[in-house]
């Protein structure tokens, strides 16, 4: 009885604590985004502003995060006294898909969801293939966009300026 009032006591105790040195979440911010949007992740990471910044559950969090089909890794931090940062790694393109809205395609043959930062990227379009509805965020049309991206890679480590220079191939 007298272990578990310490228990109690003692949990008790640094919640108290917590509350009153004013641990609370005031700011997200977000490092290493360039086709995701500091919005989506902020949304994606749904943390309560005003939350002790103990209570977080930051591993729900970073499996959501996760989720997204850009998100390669991510980490969260917490910054105290008030404040979480989220690193993330994004994929990272070798080419575009072009289904009337440009939708990227990563080295394994991952779609990746239209975005603003793909507009201002040089990379190679790949045409001739249409996009199937449900395999924005996986990998379903990898085998299909197999040819274009070992050509990709085969150019790239055998002449990058060739490969700089190659602006489409049609499937």
């Amino acid at each position: 009885l007298l272990a578990m009032i310490l228990v109690w006591s003692k949990q008790k105790t640094t919640a108290l604590l917590q509350d009153v040195a004013g641990l609370k979440l005031g700011k997200v911010s977000v490092e290493g985004n360039h086709y995701l949007t500091e919005e989506e992740i902020n949304k994606t990471v749904a943390l309560p502003l005003g939350e002790n910044m103990f209570k977080l559950d930051l591993e729900q969090a970073t499996d959501r995060i996760k989720k997204l089909e850009w998100v390669d890794r991510v980490f969260i931090e917490r910054r105290l006294p008030s404040s979480l940062l989220v690193s993330i790694r994004e994929r990272k393109p070798v080419a575009l898909l072009d289904n009337g809205t440009l939708y990227g395609v990563d080295g394994e043959g991952r779609i990746l969801s239209p975005s603003t930062g793909l507009l201002t990227e040089d990379l190679p379009l790949i045409s001739g293939v249409a996009l199937q509805a449900d395999a924005v965020g996986t990998t379903k049309m990898a085998e299909a966009l197999r040819p274009a991206l070992e050509f990709f890679a085969f150019l790239k480590r055998h002449d990058e300026v060739l490969a700089a220079d190659v602006s489409e191939v049609n499937l």
